[in-house]
């Protein structure tokens, strides 16, 4: 679950790129020489503007009430899962009075035709 997310704000990362024909480069070393965060197909090597980077903030926050919403999907999965097991395992060690009836009647039954077979 964790890698599928992963790979869908890396998709979804990438194509907001694209769409806003926003080139960066996400190596750690890059220094501010190779127009890192600058507009593509800018041959002045401009900065990023202020409402690209705005615009790339926002889809982060997105991208993070995603991860968010699948994190509490998964949760609330488990959650139900574990509820779902404990009452089936509650169920199968509960002894009800109707289970003690049926049981009784099975066992009359039982010695009825053991008692047949006997004589």
């Amino acid at each position: 679950m964790r890698k599928t997310c992963l790979e869908a704000c890396k998709h979804s990362y990438a194509q907001f790129l694209e769409k806003n024909n926003i080139k960066t480069n996400l190596d750690d070393n890059a220094k501010d020489d190779d127009h890192t965060g600058h507009i593509m197909g800018d041959t002045t090597h401009r900065k990023m503007e202020f409402t690209q980077l705005a615009a790339m903030r926002t889809h982060f926050k997105t991208l993070v009430r995603f991860i968010k919403m699948v994190d509490l999907v998964q949760t609330r999965s488990n959650l139900q899962l574990a509820i779902d097991v404990m009452k089936k395992l509650c169920d199968s060690l509960t002894f009800t009075e109707e289970k003690w009836r049926l049981q009784q009647e099975r066992e009359k039954k039982n010695k009825i035709q053991n008692n047949r077979f006997v004589k």
